[in-house]
């Protein structure tokens, strides 16, 4: 599964290949993927719009078109994004393809079909629907604290819970456990707050 860091890679290909392109037409091959409307409506709605921008926060890339609404981008364990000119350069198992008004397309290409993509017209809302915690990078050490204060499960838990705070994975959690030797089944409350302190600077280090 793609962690914080590489799907931090996923938004700078992104923004490189396709922001402020105008989507000449947009192509379903499986819609399977798509989570929340058709491939029919999912090419309706996009089709003539613009990527204006994206935000990541944790895990999640959103790809805001110019009316305001978002692609929603979830690779899952095999989701990838493929730039092409060329028709022999498309991938595999490519299930659906935004093709750009310079001719370059932007693929989306997933052999296992454990991603999700959904057409937000509200990223807010989709947010807080999910209950997606602060992205790891934009976490400040003062709401870590307030976050872990009192928690009664383990450490590894908290820090996997996208509930608290999103992007970690198993890894980097693992990681972190690991330089500031603190065993992953040790209870959040009992861990003293010079040690979260640590955790944290370690946490911000590791993921960077």
């Amino acid at each position: 599964m793609p962690e914080l860091p590489e799907v931090n890679t996923f938004q700078r290909y992104f923004n490189e290949s396709a922001l402020h392109q105008k989507i000449a037409r947009t192509t379903v091959f499986d819609d399977k993927i798509i989570r929340n409307v058709s491939g029919e409506a999912f090419e309706k709605f996009t089709r003539g719009r613009t990527f204006i921008d994206s935000y990541r926060r944790g895990k999640y890339l959103f790809a805001r078109l110019d009316n305001g609404h978002d692609v929603l981008l979830h690779f899952g364990m095999t989701g990838d994004l493929n730039y092409y000119e060329d028709e022999v350069d498309r991938t595999k198992h490519e299930r659906f393809v935004f093709q750009f008004d310079n001719g370059f397309k932007l693929g989306f290409d997933c052999p296992r079909k454990f991603a999700r993509i959904l057409y937000l017209e509200d990223r807010e809302a989709y947010i807080q629907e999910i209950k997606l915690g602060p992205d790891v990078l934009e976490l400040s050490e003062e709401v870590f604290l307030a976050v872990a204060n009192n928690k009664k499960g383990s450490v590894k838990g908290f820090l996997l819970n996208q509930k608290y705070l999103a992007g970690m994975g198993n890894l980097y959690v693992d990681e972190v456990c690991y330089q500031t030797r603190l065993h992953p089944a040790s209870v959040v409350s009992a861990i003293p707050e010079k040690k979260l302190k640590e955790m944290y600077d370690k946490m911000q280090e590791v993921i960077r």
